[in-house]
């Protein structure tokens, strides 16, 4: 990454995924996955921003916010690379290198997914081997370790193949 942008200026990447829409969510796998992806750019020394939800982090740095000419690339991370709003990075940052990384392309085709110069899916169809999950690489947090269960209603995105998966395992 740092070498294909290295003539036309410094690197500056910002950190994108559902966490960062207005009417997104984050969940566990995306808290986690975002920590992995920092780590990564911390240990080579790159600089990111992380944008937010302003649902979320009120006083975070929000997309609507982010200066569009400071940044290299771009990288949405995890979930599904799909829909409205996801098509809407392409058009909001034009001049950065934009990827996609750990998501699920759930149809190559979509301009969603068209729209990133680079994307390293963490499952997809067509024959697409899946991948380890960028949350199962997280740092770890100190303090004592915790269990939880998070219910949703799913991602609408993903319900069927969720649907097929749950009576598979029946």
């Amino acid at each position: 990454m740092v070498a294909e942008r290295e003539a036309a200026g410094p690197v500056r990447v910002l950190l994108t995924g559902w966490f960062s829409f207005l009417d997104g969510e984050v969940t566990a796998g995306d808290a986690l996955a975002l920590r992995r992806v920092g780590a990564c750019l911390d240990h080579l020394g790159v600089p990111y921003d992380v944008a937010w939800s302003a649902g979320y982090r009120p006083d975070a740095l929000h997309l609507s916010e982010a200066a569009r000419n400071i940044y290299s690339h771009l990288v949405f991370l995890c979930g599904p690379a799909y829909g409205r709003q996801v098509e809407e990075l392409h058009n909001s940052f034009p001049s950065c290198v934009r990827i996609a990384v750990g998501t699920s392309v759930i149809d190559a085709s979509a301009p969603a997914v068209t729209g990133f110069h680079h994307v390293l899916p963490r499952d997809a169809p067509g024959g697409v081997r899946p991948v380890r999950d960028l949350a199962a690489g997280a740092p770890a947090s100190p303090g004592a370790p915790v269990v939880g269960v998070v219910l949703t209603y799913g991602q609408g995105s993903t319900r069927a193949r969720a649907a097929m998966a749950r009576w598979r395992l029946r």
